[in-house]
């Protein structure tokens, strides 16, 4: 989806080959946004364990 942080050697990176929101129904765009969030939350819990409400 256009950020070439690929290259970057010292830096953990993840290629989610997520479809390009320009130009899509607004259904669409609403999809991708939501697999962004499930996908960063995941990488959120896998380094620091999942969320339990608890401060």
């Amino acid at each position: 989806m256009g950020c070439s942080t690929l290259d970057l050697e010292t830096v953990d990176t993840n290629d989610w080959a997520l479809d390009d929101p320009g130009e899509r129904p607004i259904g669409e765009v609403r999809e991708i946004r939501d697999e962004i969030e499930r996908r960063v939350i995941a990488v959120f819990d896998g380094r620091f364990g999942a969320f339990d409400g608890d401060e």
